[in-house]
């Protein structure tokens, strides 16, 4: 599969929710979601 997206629309995305576009094909290779959390110190690690 093939994926494009706006430069623009992806920098702001990854400003606000941390999640860059490139990074987005692994939803659909992988049902499920292994990324730790570091956006902020929670006193725990959140996945």
């Amino acid at each position: 599969m093939r994926f494009e997206w706006d430069e623009k629309k992806n920098n702001e995305n990854i400003r606000k929710h941390g999640l860059d576009f490139s990074d987005v094909w692994q939803v659909f290779e992988n049902p499920l979601l292994s990324k730790l959390d570091d956006r902020e110190n929670y006193g725990e690690d959140r996945w």
